[in-house]
């Protein structure tokens, strides 16, 4: 199975990482709970539908993530408390 592209090699997810060298997109539970309902319903029906679609090596495994700060030292994440976020706000 390949990519569908309008320009060969080059998707729209592709493009829209960039030229950073990220492998995943890291979304905090707390900061998805803080969008509307309808919108949390269509963000898992297309995650569904990647898992529905495709088969792929590692979908089975378990991945920790840590914050870092800009010197690369370990820090505490303030949304990691998905119980107790801190305020989340709407951008004006």
């Amino acid at each position: 199975m390949g990519y569908e592209s309008d320009v060969l090699g080059v998707t729209p997810i592709h493009d829209w990482f960039g030229l950073s060298y990220s492998s995943y997109l890291i979304l905090p539970r707390s900061i998805l709970q803080a969008m509307p309902q309808d919108w949390q319903r269509k963000v898992l029906r297309l995650i569904e539908e990647v898992e529905n679609t495709l088969e792929y090596e590692g979908s089975d495994y378990e991945y920790m993530v840590k914050r870092r700060i800009g010197n690369g030292q370990f820090a505490s994440d303030p949304l990691a408390n998905y119980r107790y976020p801190p305020l989340i706000q709407r951008k004006a």
